[in-house]
């Protein structure tokens, strides 16, 4: 339990909230010892009131107010809970869902500097490639050189690696689409929650679809 000292004429705290000391001096100069087990009674007598804070259901959606009020009543002091700014909540639950698509395309998805543009790269030239092989034209190697390279690598004729490509686009294009699907899905009720709760709730069932993912 924290304590406060109070100012018996304007009723404001004389300092910071704190334990009790064990030794206490008063103002006439007299010292108490063992001053942390005084009875509530004689703490209120000598100026020494608790310092409280107001319960609250979700400490997401409030946050204690920095002055302190004195509650006569119950002789202490009480930082209220003040409700959060909604358009600060709904900017970092935004946020959180952007930041919980990218974690979900990274489990899958090779992150880095450039590298979707390889990827695109990739599944252009895989699939001309196999368009021409359908149309029966012969593909001008020099047309490819993401799917040899990678071939090489991989110990793969090129025909082979085009095919893993296309079907590994596949897979991308799927994966991709339900990532933005939640991502966007939880971004546009976030925008449309009218309390702090709903927003919380929004993002918390966006975040929850991503991580599924």
């Amino acid at each position: 339990m924290l304590y406060a000292q109070i100012n018996p004429d304007t009723l404001q705290m004389i300092g910071r909230a704190q334990t009790l000391p064990q030794r206490f001096t008063t103002a006439g100069g007299a010292t108490i010892n063992g001053f942390d087990t005084l009875p509530q009674a004689a703490l209120f007598g000598l100026g020494w009131v608790p310092v409280v804070y107001e319960t609250i259901g979700n400490p997401e959606t409030h946050r204690h107010g920095l002055a302190p009020v004195y509650d006569g009543e119950n002789r202490r002091f009480v930082f209220p809970a003040v409700a959060r700014d909604l358009d600060t909540l709904k900017a970092e639950a935004r946020a959180a869902i952007d930041q919980a698509a990218s974690d979900a395309s990274a489990r899958h998805i090779t992150q880095g500097v450039g590298q979707e543009s390889r990827y695109l790269a990739k599944a252009e030239e895989a699939a001309a490639y196999l368009r021409a092989l359908a149309e029966g034209r012969t593909p001008d190697l020099d047309d490819y050189p993401f799917l040899q390279a990678e071939a090489t690598a991989c110990g793969r004729t090129i025909d082979a690696q085009a095919r893993y490509v296309a079907d590994t686009r596949v897979r991308w294009v799927a994966l991709g689409a339900a990532v933005e699907a939640a991502r966007m899905g939880g971004k546009t009720a976030v925008a449309a929650a009218e309390t702090a709760e709903a927003t919380l709730a929004a993002r918390d069932t966006a975040l929850a679809a991503l991580e599924a993912i």
